[in-house]
Order: C-alpha cells, then structure tokens, then sequence
C-alpha cells in the first residue's frame, strides 16, 4: 500500500469516526465489554477459570492436575494443567503475569468519583462564560450537533435528571469506595488484569453516559417516572448495602444465608443490576421508558455479573452442598 492509498484510507476512516456520536460511542463501549465478559464465559471450562475465577473460586476446579509453573509471577494461577492444549496453555501464561490485588477494585469508584468531578467543574465553568470547557464542552457540541440532525426535544433528558442522575452514581460510588475502605475486611486475594480493565473502562464510560443526553432543549419533566427510578435506586442501594454488610460480617468463605439471601445466591448483584436499570428510568427522555446511552449499561452489569453468579452457585454447591442453595435463585428471580 504506497503513501496515498494508505493517506487516504486513514482520511477516510477518521472521517467515519468524526461522524460517530458521544452516545453511540458509550453505547459501542458497553456492547463491547459485555461481548468480551461472554466470549470469555464460553471458552472451554478448564482455561476461562484462569480469567474469571478469583478469592474463594481460585483454582478451585475439579479434577485438574498441574505439573510445572510457567515463570516466577503467578504462583498457583501460573502453573500449567497436564493435558492443556494451546489454547489453556497461553490464557494460563498470560494469567500468571497479569495478577493484580482485589483490593484495586476500589480504583473503579475513585475514578468515577475524579471523573464526575471533572465533568462537573467543566459545566460549571463553561456555564459561566469560559472561552472553552474543555473536554466536556467538545463532547457536549458534538453531541448537539449530531441532534440539530433530528428533534432534540424527543431524545434529550432535562438538566434536572441529568443533576439526579449524577448524584446518584456518585453516591454508589461513594458508598462503594467506603465499603472498600471501612466495611469489607483486607484480603491478599488476586484478580485478573481484564477484570480491573473493564471495570475501570465502564465506571470511565458511565461518567459520560449519565449526562451526555442532557439539553436545554429537553422537554418537560415526567415527574412520576423521575419519582420511580429514584425510588427503585435507593431502595436497591440501601439493600445492597446491607448484603455487603452481611457478606463482610461473615467468616471467611461461609455461606451467607440472612435476609435477601434466604432467596438468591447473590442478591447484591441483583441489587448491582436494578441499581442501574432504575438509573436508565431515570435518565430516559420525556416519552420513552428507558435511557437508551445507559440501557446498554445495564446488559454489561447483567452479563458481567451473571457469569460471577452463576459461578459462585457452583462453587456453594461443591463446598456446601446442593440442598444449601437448591431453593434460591442465583441472580434475577423466577429468571435466572
């Protein structure tokens, strides 16, 4: 490909880009990362445990062997199963040089919290006559632009809930970070570096999501509808914060079994994805039940999630027992 084709290829797919808007790049961003959470989910059984299983799951498959440790970095997660093929042998070597501590998790909601700040500071700042709001002020135009294309009043969301909708992801993120810091107990447990990577690249993505439908232009507030998704995140926050008390209350690696628990397998997670269903509700412009930048960010948590959960029922069942859990849901009632 001589100098020309190939300037003309990459003027051409910058052009493409350009044309793409904030909220179908959030969008785009969610699609993908649920994708990457269920391609790995549906590799053979004996190498996706090297990528998702961590804390009390770690290494904690039936029937498998190991013979020899590949490196120095990984310990236990590095040492390579008889029998793998290709395919378990390099997801094993990459999993033993990308190990990181659990306790990064909590990176997630600083970000968030930095981001939201930021993206605060620069409103404020171009709402008082700044010659130029930064980042924000260049996503929010281009947003705009791309609805002068169509009828902004039919896909924009009022500055009132863009304002609620802000405040509450930033008190989940608040209250999650405290958790992090006061609530749950230290632990040397390790992760994979995916997981700390797509997480930190969706609480990044959500910081915009939540406010890039926002416009003047939005119509009239539906008041009964702000009400509901309010109410469903706070009733959903307030029970997540009792399981996560609950699970921290526990001795190591027991069965929890008080409140919620009586029913799901893992009821903060189901707490996790109402969280962000009611958020949707509440971001959804006027004349439509659902935010469809945030809508995507809800099959990503479901995804995310449902593949942990449905993975910690296992693990219940070879620890404790079918008949401990047999009457409980893992995740989603009469669902799943």
């Amino acid at each position: 490909m001589d100098g020309a084709l190939l300037s003309g290829w990459l003027a051409s797919v910058g052009d493409q880009a350009a044309r793409v808007t904030p909220v179908q790049y959030c969008q785009t961003v969610f699609v993908i990362l649920a994708t990457g959470v269920l391609a790995v989910n549906a590799l053979p059984a004996r190498t996706k445990r090297y990528l998702l299983d961590y804390g009390a799951r770690e290494n904690k498959s039936t029937g498998v062997l190991h013979d020899k440790t590949i490196g120095n970095a990984g310990g236990d997660a590095a040492k390579h199963p008889i029998g793998a093929d290709t395919l378990e042998y390099v997801v094993a070597t990459f999993a033993s040089y990308s190990q990181v501590p659990h306790a990064w998790f909590s990176s997630f909601y600083i970000a968030y919290l930095v981001c939201a700040f930021g993206w605060t500071a620069q409103w404020l700042l171009w709402q008082q006559g700044a010659s130029s709001g930064g980042f924000f002020a260049w996503l929010a135009e281009h947003q705009r632009t791309a609805d002068r294309k169509s009828e902004p009043s039919a896909t924009s969301m009022s500055l009132m809930q863009v304002s609620v909708a802000m405040g509450l992801e930033a008190l989940q993120a608040a209250r999650r970070l405290y958790e992090h810091a006061s609530v749950f107990k230290a632990s040397n447990s390790k992760m994979n570096f995916t997981h700390w990577a797509l997480g930190l690249a969706f609480y990044v993505c959500m910081s915009v999501a939540v406010w890039i439908e926002g416009s003047p232009a939005g119509r009239g507030i539906e008041w009964a509808k702000l009400a509901l998704g309010t109410s469903l995140f706070l009733f959903a926050w307030l029970q997540q914060y009792r399981c996560h008390g609950h699970l921290a209350s526990l001795v190591k690696y027991s069965l929890p079994e008080e409140g919620m628990f009586r029913y799901l397998v893992c009821p903060h997670y189901t707490c996790e994805c109402t969280l962000y269903l009611a958020l949707s509700i509440v971001a959804a412009p006027a004349g439509q039940l659902f935010n469809q930048t945030l809508l995507p960010s809800v099959f990503f948590v479901v995804a995310c999630l449902g593949v942990t959960a449905n993975r910690t029922t296992k693990w219940y069942i070879e620890k404790f027992g079918a008949a401990r859990v047999a009457k409980r849901w893992k995740m989603i009632p009469f669902i799943f």
